[in-house]
C-alpha cells in the first residue's frame, strides 16, 4: 500500500463555540489529540497538522511529536487557506504521492479502522475519491487522488473540500460513516456528544 499523507485540519477559531474546540476534552483527551493519535494508529502516511488561532495554547497542550505541524497566519480566511496549505506541503514534501487525506479535527467518531479502510479503498479502486458519507451528506474524511490539488488549491474563503467533492461526484467513492453527523461547533453540541 502506498503511503497517503494525512491533513488534519485544525487552525479555525471556533468562533460560534467561544473557545478552541481542538482543546476539548473527548474520552479523557483533546479532540485535536483524539485525529492525531487516530491518524498516526491507522499507519497510512505521514500526519500533517494544520494550526492556525491559539496555536501556541495548543502546541502547549498537545502531543505532536509524531505529527508535523503548518502554521497558517491567514486562518480567518477560512477553511480553504488551511487546506492550501497542507496540500502545498505535500506536493512539496512528497511530490510522489498518490493522493492525501483530509480530516478535520472536530468528529470524535472519526477511527484508525474508518481511515485504514479508506487507504484500502482508495488503493483497490479507480475512483479518485474516496468521501464519507453520514445524514445526507457527502464529506470529510476524504481522500483525494494527487489530479485534484491543483482544484483544491484554488479554493479560497470559508469553503472546504466539499465543494471539490461535489463537483467531480463521478470520480467518487463513497463510505459509509454515520458517526461523521457528530461534529463539534457548540457547546450544545458538545454538551449532547456520547463520550
Amino acid at each position: 500500500m502506498s503511503d497517503i499523507p494525512i491533513i488534519i485540519l485544525a487552525a479555525g477559531t471556533s468562533s460560534r463555540l467561544g473557545r478552541p474546540k481542538q482543546l476539548l476534552l473527548f474520552n479523557g483527551k483533546a479532540l485535536l489529540q483524539h485525529a492525531i493519535d487516530v491518524s498516526i494508529a491507522s499507519g497510512i502516511g505521514p500526519v500533517f497538522v494544520v494550526l492556525g488561532y491559539h496555536s501556541d495554547i495548543i502546541r502547549s497542550k498537545v502531543d505532536f511529536s509524531a505529527a508535523d505541524i503548518l502554521q497558517n497566519d491567514d486562518y480567518k480566511e477560512g477553511m480553504s487557506s488551511s487546506i492550501r496549505i497542507g496540500i502545498n506541503h505535500v506536493q512539496q514534501s512528497i511530490p510522489e504521492t498518490k493522493g492525501a487525506l483530509i480530516l478535520l479535527c472536530d468528529q470524535p467518531g472519526i477511527s484508525s479502522e474508518l481511515l485504514e479502510k479508506m487507504a484500502q479503498k482508495f488503493n483497490r479502486t479507480r475512483k479518485n475519491i474516496v468521501a464519507c458519507s453520514y445524514s445526507d451528506v457527502v464529506g470529510v474524511p476524504v481522500i483525494f487522488h494527487h489530479s485534484f490539488f491543483y482544484s483544491l488549491m484554488g479554493l479560497h474563503g470559508d469553503i472546504g473540500a466539499r465543494k471539490v467533492i461535489l463537483s467531480n461526484l463521478d470520480y467518487v467513492t463513497i463510505i459509509s460513516f454515520p458517526e461523521g453527523a457528530v461534529d463539534i461547533d457548540t457547546e450544545k453540541d458538545y454538551f449532547f456528544t456520547p463520550q
